[in-house]
């Protein structure tokens, strides 16, 4: 293998690491929640809301990561919503031919993708200072770690709601409010692996600081 496609397969597997397990925008920072915790209810839901996510972000960043460097920071700030709410409207028309309509909520909750907090930090600050291919790269993993919290966090709130955990069906399960407890729970998780893997990297970089001084010496 080459040093290249060694290279090319090192920041694949540091962006899946940051963005989806140890460093995910949405368990650390809590960027994007607002859509989750609203349209997240069941796996379904979960599942159609990573896909229109992940149809409006990968574009945006993108084009952003192409064209945003050239554009003021201010004007960027109006121009990624823009894009945001082209892509989704998109998104939406194509979906809809798969999946029909959607529940009343589901259809209140879902445009607010298009102003999603954690895609618009991504299009307007991160990208335009990137390659596109490193955009890309974000944004999918990005999209993968969205899309992966959506899907667990409607699992469990659809499975409790139905009665699958408890023994007895969790009405709550559906409201807003209960999605920020199973948010909660997850964050606290990924804290716990982040900092195991921040543990084990600084013994691995003391390990191999310790081999070179012997070497050196």
């Amino acid at each position: 293998m080459s040093n290249r496609s060694k290279h090319i397969l090192r920041g694949i597997r540091g962006a899946l690491t940051r963005n989806v397990l140890y460093y995910n925008p949405v368990l650390t920072w809590a960027l994007g929640i607002c859509t989750i915790v609203a349209a997240a209810t069941t796996l379904q839901n979960g599942w159609i809301l990573s896909q229109v996510f992940a149809m409006t972000m990968i574009p945006v960043c993108v084009l952003s990561g192409a064209f945003g460097g050239r554009i003021p920071r201010y004007l960027r700030a109006a121009a990624v919503p823009l894009l945001s709410a082209l892509f989704y409207t998109a998104a939406i028309l194509i979906l809809r031919q798969k999946y029909g309509d959607w529940t009343t909520l589901f259809r209140y909750f879902l445009p607010l993708i298009a102003v999603n907090s954690l895609i618009l930090s991504r299009g307007v600050r991160y990208a335009p200072r990137q390659s596109v291919l490193v955009a890309l790269l974000d944004s999918v993993t990005c999209a993968i770690g969205f899309g992966a919290t959506a899907c667990t966090v409607g699992l469990v709130r659809g499975m409790l709601a139905d009665g699958l955990l408890m023994g007895k069906q969790i009405h709550m399960a559906g409201v807003p409010f209960f999605g920020f407890l199973v948010l909660g729970f997850l964050a606290a998780l990924a804290r716990a692996g982040r900092l195991y893997y921040e543990k084990r990297a600084k013994a691995a970089r003391l390990y191999a600081e310790k081999r070179k001084r012997g070497g050196a010496s």
